[in-house]
């Protein structure tokens, strides 16, 4: 449970804010509480398939994740800079559930749909940390170096594809990249 080690955290954070260390709070995990996940296997990397439907497993999954951003920003007012994923562009890194409800039959998602989920898991923490703090920064979760099969790229060209992908989907919504990220 969270509340148990809470203490230990919040302790942690002030003796490195004393110590003059910057801190960057960071959170990728999708624990099934949140999204509806049926199995422990699905428990950390699993999310509903991508359908914007009101009452979708989906929308529910997004409403949890930013109640959860919420709180994390509320618990730890002296973090001023947050990172609210990782490498969201590694097939591993985004799975959808396999069963039950919020299953869609795939066994990854597209880098379509990765694009489209980063941006609205951006959208969620951006807006319930910037409710609770202001001037916090908040970064979008840096992508892996890894093409779409998951391969690594020592190129780095995956991750260039990835943040430009999210630009132009961004952009062309006519929206505002900051609404998202700073």
């Amino acid at each position: 449970r969270t509340d148990t080690y809470l203490p230990t955290f919040v302790r942690a954070v002030c003796r490195l804010q004393q110590a003059g260390t910057p801190n960057l709070g960071i959170d990728h995990s999708f624990p099934a509480w949140m999204t509806g996940a049926q199995s422990v296997s699905e428990n950390w990397n699993t999310l509903p398939c991508r359908n914007l439907g009101a009452s979708s497993q989906y929308q529910q999954f997004l409403s949890k994740y930013e109640n959860h951003w919420r709180e994390i920003a509320r618990l730890f007012p002296q973090i001023a800079a947050w990172q609210t994923a990782n490498e969201t562009n590694g097939r591993e890194s985004l799975r959808p559930i396999q069963k039950g409800p919020g299953s869609c039959g795939v066994q990854y998602f597209s880098f379509d749909e990765r694009v489209m989920i980063t941006i609205d898991l951006m959208e969620r923490a951006h807006r319930a940390i910037k409710s609770v703090n202001s001037r916090a920064v908040v970064f979008l979760p840096p992508p892996g170096p890894v093409f779409e099969d998951n391969q690594y790229d020592s190129s780095l060209g995956s991750i260039a594809r990835f943040i430009r992908a999210v630009y132009t989907a961004i952009k062309s919504w006519e929206g505002n990249p900051r609404s998202y990220f700073d």
